[in-house]
């Protein structure tokens, strides 16, 4: 699993990356999650409808997981492609 790396030091090309942060701003509060991607000035969720997110304290790669497809079942032979 990749490591977690600074927010500072993410792509800002439109990369989606990994993030987390702080809840509100309050290190050692819950942590939230998300797939993001820098425009302009600002991170915005993945199919959030433009939500900016705040907070972010680190980002990682997305791994090749979260690039492929969902596995399918071939029904004759019970196989997952």
């Amino acid at each position: 699993m990749p490591e977690w790396k600074p927010i500072d030091s993410a792509p800002t090309d439109g990369t989606w990356i990994k993030v987390r942060g702080w809840d509100f701003g309050i290190e050692g509060s819950r942590r939230h999650y998300a797939i993001a991607f820098y425009r302009g000035s600002a991170w915005l969720e993945v199919g959030g409808n433009g939500n900016r997110l705040r907070y972010l304290t680190d980002w990682q790669e997305l791994t090749q997981h979260h690039n492929k497809p969902p596995a399918t079942t071939s029904r004759s032979y019970g196989l997952i492609f």
